[in-house]
């Protein structure tokens, strides 16, 4: 019998002939104008170019310059990286090192091909040698649950909440609310849920 690893490997090559190809390496798109606030912080309005941007899922790294940066990590020494992004609606704060007060900069994105994702969890299933819970969940090996304890919570919860926060793959009844995660579970099917 063919290790689990071996069909989902073939299910995510198939995917991967299913995505239309584009680039086939990382490109820099501009984004917009980067406004100075002070202390390293700049304001882009994204309104109006929302449907041209690339989506959070797509980028890289995020660099602020002048020109468009040159190489898959803009190490060309052309702008600076930025350290921290902070979406507010349709206003993207960036920050960079607290020094740079320049004017008439552009903030730019490095966008991955379409295939990148898909070729990256293709390429760490191959590198998996030690597949841990995947592993038990495929074959199915579950944990059991532990033993309630004395406490401010009922057997169940104790259970669930003991359930959540140990080592292994268990199963946890579902009236039994996990406070590790505050709810109940009912939405994760009829009878139980994992945790």
């Amino acid at each position: 019998m063919p290790d689990w690893r071996d069909e989902v490997s073939a299910a995510v090559r198939a995917w991967l002939g299913t995505i239309r190809s584009g680039a086939r390496s990382p490109t820099w798109r501009p984004i917009g104008t980067a406004r100075p606030e002070g202390q390293g912080w700049f304001v882009v309005d994204l309104r109006g170019a929302r449907q041209t941007q690339t989506s959070p899922e797509e980028l890289e790294t995020l660099r602020i310059s002048r020109e468009r940066p040159t190489g898959a990590t803009g190490s060309d020494g052309a702008g600076y990286r930025v350290l921290d992004a902070v979406l507010q609606g349709e206003i993207l704060r960036v920050r960079v090192a607290a020094h740079v007060v320049e004017h008439d900069l552009r903030l730019w994105a490095l966008k991955q091909p379409p295939t990148y994702l898909v070729e990256t969890l293709r390429d760490c299933l191959a590198e998996l040698s030690e597949p841990g819970l995947a592993d038990a969940l495929a074959h199915g090996r579950i944990s059991p649950l532990p033993p309630p304890t004395d406490g401010p919570l009922n057997s169940e919860q104790q259970q669930a909440y003991a359930a959540c926060r140990m080592p292994g793959l268990r199963l946890v009844p579902r009236r039994a609310e996990c406070p590790a995660f505050g709810s109940s579970g009912d939405h994760l099917g009829p009878a139980r849920r994992w945790c």
